[in-house]
């Protein structure tokens, strides 16, 4: 009969640990695929780069890392945050329409409706000039339109969900519900609105954006420039 082969203590502890990295690298593989296929279908999801938009004014770069921080809690593209924000303020926390205010001017009746349904921890009271506030606001509406309006619509493309986005955030939900079912868009206001982001986006690796400029020269200089005075005193 064949010797029995002994197997020693440190042998067997070696294989043991062999077998349970084995297990736990199965596992993390299963479940990365798991989560992959589960936002597959969601566009715009949050990238670990953050905002990557080399032409926005000074004035709202500043604001990178508190845009990332909730991009990121809200699984949202940063870029598009900083696009939207670029758009309603300048990068201007003190930014005032007398309807809407702060970063990413919110009305005081969509941040009830903010606070209450969409955060991730709903809150009672709150400041809409507080940058980190409007920040989260902007971005857990951004949140909430994009898997209202482009998420059950898996044929839209990348820059057509941008464009129902921005149209929903300044026009309403039904603004952009008439723009999906090409009705158009009733608001000259939005409807600029909507183009200038989508285009934005459209630009957001170019070295410069036209868009930007235009934008810029058509009135959006008197807020960054606010901004700038406001970071300096």
């Amino acid at each position: 009969m064949p010797k029995r082969r002994h197997i020693s203590t440190t042998q067997r502890r070696n294989i043991i640990i062999a077998i349970v990295s084995a297990v736990v690298a199965i596992i993390v593989i299963w479940g990365t695929l798991l989560m992959n296929t589960a936002s597959s279908g969601t566009p715009l999801t949050y990238r670990t780069s953050g905002v990557t938009i080399s032409w926005l004014p000074e004035s709202v770069s500043r604001w990178n890392n508190q845009i990332k921080q909730y991009a990121q809690s809200y699984n949202v593209d940063a870029n598009l945050v900083a696009i939207l924000m670029t758009l309603e303020s300048g990068g201007y926390s003190r930014a005032d329409s007398g309807v809407a205010r702060g970063l990413m001017q919110v009305t005081d009746y969509t941040g009830g409706d903010i606070a209450s349904k969409y955060l991730n921890q709903p809150v009672v009271e709150f400041d809409l000039f507080k940058p980190e506030t409007s920040i989260e606001f902007g971005t857990a509406y951004i949140r909430y339109l994009r898997d209202t309006l482009c998420v059950p619509q898996e044929s839209l493309s990348i820059n057509e969900c941008v464009e129902l986005i921005a149209a929903g955030y300044n026009g309403g939900p039904g603004a952009a519900g008439a723009l999906y079912r090409g009705e158009g868009l009733k608001s000259v206001e939005t409807l600029s609105y909507s183009r200038d982001a989508m285009n934005m986006w459209r630009e957001r690796n170019a070295g410069e954006s036209v868009t930007y400029t235009r934008w810029f020269d058509r009135g959006g200089r008197s807020l960054v420039l606010a901004a700038r005075d406001e970071e300096m005193q």
